[in-house]
């Protein structure tokens, strides 16, 4: 069985197709306010630890949770109520 966080993320989508440079410059202005000091001392004092990831450390994240899950899952042979 594997080890699995069960920690929280949040993530902002878009819809396919959307310009990398649009994505790029997005992720680099979340990056900016999430790391602001202001915000970032709201957030830590209400137990909130940031990372901002950019779309591709987040779709490889998305990926390690998935697998973890289905690691887990299979170990402990769970089903689904059909």
């Amino acid at each position: 069985m594997s080890k699995l966080d069960a920690s929280s993320s949040f993530m902002l989508f878009t819809r396919a197709g959307t310009p990398k440079a649009t994505i790029d410059l997005v992720s680099l202005e979340l990056k900016k306010i999430i790391g602001s000091s202001v915000l970032l001392t709201k957030l830590n004092s209400v137990g909130f630890d940031p990372t901002p990831l950019d779309a591709e450390e987040s779709a490889k994240l998305m990926v390690e949770v998935a697998d973890a899950w289905e690691q887990t899952i299979e170990g402990l042979n769970l089903r689904a109520k059909q």
